[in-house]
């Protein structure tokens, strides 16, 4: 699975247009910082009503991602 979440790590182009590569930056690592969570409740399982509802929310947020996850845990990815 992280091999999966690694990946998902895009090249920040220059001159963002109307952001700035810093901010596009930060915006990447907080998807990647999303992603790991993602990973990590699927690994470990939620835990509790909070992290029933984080998963919840990240699976809503992110499907492609919950649903590629998921099929590596499983085994089919």
């Amino acid at each position: 699975m992280s091999a999966y979440v690694g990946s998902r790590r895009k090249a920040v182009p220059e001159g963002g247009g109307y952001i700035t590569s810093e901010e596009l930056q930060e915006e990447q690592e907080r998807y990647l910082g999303e992603i790991g969570n993602l990973c990590g409740l699927l690994i470990n399982g939620p835990g509790g009503v909070a992290g029933g509802y984080w998963l919840a929310h990240l699976k809503s947020k992110y499907p492609t991602e919950y649903t590629r996850l998921r099929a590596i845990k499983e085994g089919y990815g």
